[in-house]
């Protein structure tokens, strides 16, 4: 586990899907800590990439703008990325900036896992 000032990312490989679970608060002040895993994640050209951000307490526009920009790398490189346990308030900013309409969202792992694995 990755301490990141109020931010920690736990980082999990199960059946070639690489799982990030995001812990705390993803704003200007961790972004770029949490930019930097994932592009070590891209380099290793991890293509199948789920987000639990189900302990995620709050995110601002650096942080959506963050996790957009990172996910398009591995859509670029023909990978697919999803979201799941997603807070009401987390969500919310999703929706808000329709982004939820572009990304998927799962309500637990194994359904997200399934997802990535029929691609």
């Amino acid at each position: 586990m990755e301490k990141m000032d109020n931010l920690d990312i736990v980082q999990e490989k199960k059946d070639g899907i690489h799982i990030v679970r995001l812990d705390g608060v993803l704003d200007s002040s961790t972004c770029m800590n949490f930019g930097v895993v994932f592009n070590a994640i891209a380099e290793k050209s991890e293509l199948l990439l789920i987000l639990d951000l189900k302990k995620l307490k709050y995110i601002n526009s650096v942080g959506i703008g963050t996790i957009v920009s990172n996910i398009r790398k591995i859509q670029n490189a023909d990978g697919k990325a999803c979201f799941y346990q997603v807070s009401d308030e987390v969500k919310h900013v999703f929706d808000l900036t329709g982004l939820s309409n572009i990304f998927f969202f799962f309500d637990d792992e194994a359904s997200a896992v399934n997802f990535l694995s029929q691609s």
